[in-house]
C-alpha cells in the first residue's frame, strides 16, 4: 500500500509542477464561460429578449413610407453591386441597360387603344406571315372587374378558327370597373403566358407591353377603356407602316 500512495504522490508532484493541472482547470473555465455566455445571448434569455427588441427598434422599417420607385432604386443598387462583381465587358452594358428598363417608371394611366397600338407594333411580324388582326377579347369578370386579352394572331389551330376566349392569347389582364370603386380603371391582374417557359418564371423576362403593364400592374396605374367595353369598337387590324 505504501508503494501506491508513493506512485500516486510523485505523479501528483508531477502534473502539478508541469503545468497540467493548470490547463485542465483553464479548460473547464473556458467551457463554463463559454456555456454563461450562451445562455445569456439566447433570444429567450432576459438579455436576449432585451437585445431583440433594441434590434427591432434600430432597424424598423414603416412600409408605408416607402414608394415603389425607392424599392426599385434599393433592388436596382443591389443588382448593380452583383452584376459588377459577375459580368465584364459587352455583356455588362447589355444587361445593365435591361435591367434600367426593367425598373424604369411606367405611366401613371394608359388608354387601352394606347395598348393595342404598341402591341401590334411589336407584333409586326405576324403580318409578314399573313395574320390580319390582333385578337382582342373583352369580357365582364365577376367583383366589379373587366378582363381584357390580346393575342398577336386572330386565329388558332390547323383550321384558322377565330380566337374566342382568353384562354387562347398570350396576354390577360384585368383590371377594376365597378362605378362605386375609388380604384375604378385600376390593373389588378397581368398574366403573360408567352414568357411562362421552363427557365422563365419571372417578371425580368418580359418586354415591351408586357413588362410596361407589368409594372403599371405593381404601381397600381390605371388603364382606361376609351373605347368601351366593346372589341369591335377598337382598330386590331395591323396596317402598312408594320410592314417588313
Amino acid at each position: 500500500m505504501q508503494d501506491f500512495n508513493n506512485a500516486v504522490n510523485e505523479a501528483m508532484a508531477k502534473i502539478t509542477s508541469n503545468g497540467t493541472i493548470e490547463k485542465i482547470i483553464e479548460a473547464q473555465l473556458t467551457n463554463t464561460v463559454k456555456s454563461l455566455v450562451n445562455d445569456q445571448l439566447r433570444s429567450y434569455s432576459d438579455f436576449g429578449k432585451a437585445l431583440q427588441e433594441k434590434i427591432d427598434t434600430d432597424l424598423a422599417v414603416s412600409l408605408n413610407n416607402i414608394t415603389f420607385s425607392e424599392y426599385n432604386e434599393t433592388i436596382l443598387h443591389l443588382v448593380a453591386g452583383a452584376l459588377n462583381n459577375a459580368v465584364t465587358g459587352e455583356a455588362h452594358e447589355k444587361l445593365k441597360k435591361d435591367i434600367n428598363e426593367l425598373f424604369e417608371s411606367p405611366p401613371k394611366e394608359i388608354t387601352l387603344s394606347e395598348v393595342i397600338e404598341k402591341y401590334k407594333e411589336e407584333s409586326a411580324e405576324y403580318e409578314r406571315g399573313g395574320a390580319g388582326k390582333i385578337a382582342l377579347i373583352i369580357e365582364p369578370k365577376e367583383y366589379g372587374s373587366i378582363g381584357i386579352a390580346l393575342n398577336p394572331k386572330n386565329t388558332k389551330g390547323y383550321r384558322d378558327e377565330e380566337v374566342d376566349s382568353w384562354h387562347d392569347c398570350e396576354f390577360y389582364m384585368s383590371i377594376r370597373v365597378d362605378k362605386d370603386a375609388e380604384d375604378r380603371g385600376r390593373l389588378t391582374r397581368t398574366y403573360d403566358r408567352s414568357s411562362l417557359k421552363p427557365h422563365q418564371f419571372m417578371p425580368t423576362c418580359m418586354s415591351g407591353t408586357t413588362r410596361m403593364l407589368y409594372q403599371m400592374y405593381c404601381t397600381g396605374a390605371t388603364l382606361i377603356l376609351d373605347e368601351g367595353i366593346d372589341p369591335e369598337n377598337y382598330d386590331t387590324y395591323y396596317s402598312e407602316q408594320y410592314e417588313y
